[in-house]
């Protein structure tokens, strides 16, 4: 069993599933419980970005919330690699900053009390205390109880002109495009860097074609679908909106096409995936279950 001691104040302490230690803020309900319960939060995710992390690297956390990937991904790099760290919500960063510090990785961190975008400036932020997780950024106040008013970073601003990157993940509610287009300049010459990013389509929808935002993101990297299930798809690149449903919600990967970074998925894929989402799949699956009843009727 890991060890869990409440320190009241809505803040608990327990340990990752390799032994990180970590504060929870005990008032959410989306992710701290299953930290709680395994030690683990989006395994699918966490996988994947652990396969990519090498020793050295360099890594960016965009929405650190209270720094979970922050901490897996830091404790991968080292003290010889660097994590910058980007959470706009003052509750949540809170507990990202004490999640370096008890971790001792505060020489290999740099951290942001800001939101990710196109260009530096201020915008409105809204939260739900009991799912902080979920908050989002916004341009009109919407008058709701938990709103407040932050800073906004470009990333191309944000990380040091000589300064390469090597794995990105992006999780901003829906934010994504706006957080791409402020990094162009980070990605070009940053040529070995791993994209992790959360897609909502519908949400990329406020920006613009959610396809073309993903090809300009992605530019000579490949396209890969990470399933829940723990398994990664890669997309048609000339055509990835045929695997992907309109009402899309889950995370891709952006991969650079080299033999190394294949390699550190190879385990991850499925070669016999069907890229086609489900929906399209569906007629071909109800017309083998006919088939089936028509047999058993039959018999």
């Amino acid at each position: 069993m890991r060890p869990y001691f409440y320190l009241g104040g809505n803040r608990g302490l327990t340990q990752l599933v390799a032994g990180e230690f970590f504060y929870v803020n005990t008032e959410d309900r989306s992710i701290t419980p299953w930290i709680l319960l395994g030690g683990y939060w989006e395994i699918f995710v966490d996988d994947v970005l652990c396969a990519l992390a090498r020793p050295g690297d360099t890594f960016l956390d965009v929405g650190a919330n209270m720094g979970y990937y922050t901490v897996r991904i830091g404790a991968r790099v080292g003290p010889e690699g660097k994590v910058f760290s980007f959470e706009p919500n003052p509750h949540m960063f809170d507990f990202l900053s004490d999640n370096v510090m008890i971790n001792a990785f505060r020489e290999r961190s740099q951290l942001f009390k800001a939101a990710v975008g196109a260009e530096a400036g201020e915008t409105w932020f809204s939260f739900q205390r009991r799912e902080p997780g979920g908050g989002a950024v916004h341009e009109d106040q919407l008058g709701v109880e938990d709103e407040i008013r932050v800073s906004v970073v470009a990333l191309d601003d944000a990380i040091p002109a000589d300064q390469s990157v090597h794995l990105i993940k992006i999780d901003v509610e829906g934010f994504e495009p706006q957080a791409l287009r402020g990094m162009r300049g980070l990605l070009a010459r940053s040529p070995d860097a791993a994209v992790v990013v959360e897609m909502a389509f519908e949400q990329w929808q406020r920006f613009g074609d959610p396809i073309a935002i993903l090809r300009e993101a992605a530019g000579d990297r490949d396209i890969y679908r990470i399933h829940h299930q723990g398994w990664i798809q890669p997309l048609p690149k000339d055509d990835p909106a045929s695997a992907l449903e309109a009402g899309f919600v889950s995370y891709l990967l952006l991969l650079p096409p080299t033999a190394e970074r294949r390699a550190q998925v190879q385990k991850f894929l499925q070669a016999d995936a069907d890229p086609r989402p489900v929906s399209l799949r569906l007629s071909r699956v109800q017309r083998l279950r006919q088939r089936l009843r028509a047999w058993l009727n039959g018999r």
